[in-house]
């Protein structure tokens, strides 16, 4: 490869004057820019400039969070940063989509720098040495003691603990010269993205699933268009607006963030209960079987333990409440008698 090929501004010049150039190159220079993230990326998926801490990307579904997320990694490790976190809602999240998926980090960047994934150990082990460790939503306490040099936290506003998240891993990201976090997330009116966005050391990135439509299903763009363009779900899932509580809502999220816990005794609880309100149907359109788990200590404080309601049958959501009878050992299965009850004890 030529010296000149690699310049960024001989590039930019190349792909303005001459949209077919890449015709023109030899095999191991159209190798070079198949993999050049700068060709195929928007403006707004490329690292921005400035001395900030934290790289929020607040973006619809299908923008390309998670792409961009992975080629930023791959863009870090070559400028010689080797301690990496990746945080994801759940297992699943990290293993299917950042790693595993289509815009996954095994199946992007350049060929020889893709890492080697031993899944056991939630490791990532790069050619060149660097390390990738990766982290849940859900025992944000995993991430104490470690240290890194970037972190990449997909989807905060999808995690059960956010707040902690954050915590544990702004302790823990002290390597290097200039530690860096990215994080991407479909927003949601919860606090920590709150706290985040009015940190001075935090640049925002705002894009819509719009932007990205050349390259989602014609079918899959048609149906969004179609169920949620003009509804308060669209203004939040496709231009990744926040969107304050409804103010029809009886539970508004300042009240649910003032009185959330992050930890509790449950020996310390007199009673537990699993409680059902049932649907009567099972479509997609109908209303979700609720199903949450409560208690209450010696002090009559009640606490929500859990929360798994879902569109099922009678069936499914029968065998979720005894999952979580059992899982919890609660004391009693409520059900609704306005609707179903006689359906509720079968």
């Amino acid at each position: 490869m030529t010296q000149s090929l690699t310049n960024s501004s001989i590039f930019n010049q190349l792909v303005l004057k001459d949209r077919d150039f890449l015709s023109k190159l030899t095999p191991e220079e159209r190798t070079y820019f198949y993999y050049d993230w700068k060709y195929h990326a928007r403006k707004n998926q490329l690292e921005p400039p400035g001395d900030w801490l934290t790289w929020l990307i607040l973006s619809g579904r299908g923008f390309g969070k998670t792409r961009a997320a992975v080629e930023w990694i791959y863009q870090k490790i070559r400028e010689g940063y080797n301690r990496l976190a990746i945080i994801a809602p759940t297992t699943a999240d990290y293993r299917d989509i950042i790693i595993e998926g289509e815009s996954g980090l095994l199946n992007n960047g350049r060929p020889n720098e893709r890492p080697e994934w031993k899944e056991a150990k939630r490791k990532l082990i790069f050619p060149n040495g660097a390390i990738g460790l990766c982290f849940t939503g859900e025992e944000p306490e995993r991430l104490r003691g470690l240290q890194h040099e970037f972190a990449v936290v997909d989807e905060l506003c999808a995690m059960k603990y956010p707040q902690d998240v954050m915590d544990m891993l702004s302790f823990g990201l002290r390597l290097g010269k200039k530690p860096r976090c990215m994080i991407t997330t479909t927003p949601k009116p919860i606090k920590a993205l709150k706290e985040i966005m009015k940190d001075p050391n935090t640049i925002v990135t705002k894009g819509s699933t719009y932007e990205n439509k050349d390259n989602l299903s014609p079918a899959f763009f048609a149906q969004i268009v179609k169920k949620y363009e003009g509804t308060r779900l669209g203004q939040q899932e496709i231009y990744a607006e926040i969107l304050e509580d409804n103010p029809l809502a009886l539970w508004k999220r300042s009240l649910l963030d003032e009185t959330r816990v992050s930890k509790i005794n449950i020996e310390e609880l007199v009673k537990i209960v699993v409680s059902i309100d049932p649907a009567v149907t099972a479509t997609e359109e109908s209303a979700e079987t609720g199903i949450t788990v409560m208690g209450i200590d010696k002090d009559d404080q009640g606490y929500l333990l859990d929360d798994l309601s879902l569109t099922a049958s009678p069936h499914q959501w029968a065998s979720q409440a005894i999952s979580a009878y059992h899982k919890w050992k609660a004391d009693y299965i409520i059900g609704e008698v306005n609707n179903g009850g006689d359906m509720v004890e079968q």
